[in-house]
């Protein structure tokens, strides 16, 4: 969880923990299946704990927290190309959170960029 520190001199301020996310990558043939198992950003957690005295906010499902889904099904370690996105249309919808892909025969390594609400980018890979 994102600390809450307090400096004399700055006062209180949050030490930063970055984005987690539990995916499931698994390749059928000349498929990539992806899945979005679960995902926390802290940053986001916090802030709506810091505001808690005003209301209180419970998120019924992680997904609410991801801004969007971008997928490299040949990520080459440096650039990132976006094969497939998931931005959903409409203030109140939300990511899919799995995904199917044709990929290559050949080993590849696939990519996943999850961008949160607060503009934090995880990236996960793994070669299939």
């Amino acid at each position: 969880m994102t600390e809450l520190r307090t400096d004399s001199k700055y006062g209180k301020f949050l030490i930063h923990e970055p984005c987690k996310a539990k995916i499931d990558i698994k390749r059928n043939k000349n498929k990539a299946l992806i899945a979005i198992k679960d995902f926390i950003s802290p940053s986001i957690i916090e802030r709506l704990h810091s505001d808690e005295h005003l209301f209180k906010v419970k998120i019924p499902d992680f997904r609410s927290m991801i801004d969007v889904v971008l997928i490299d099904k040949d990520y080459d370690g440096k650039v990132f190309n976006i094969f497939f996105s998931d931005v959903p249309e409409k203030k109140n919808d939300l990511v899919k959170g799995v995904y199917e892909i044709e990929i290559p025969k050949e080993k590849v390594t696939i990519a996943i960029k999850i961008i949160d609400m607060l503009g934090e980018e995880l990236l996960i890979t793994k070669n299939i």
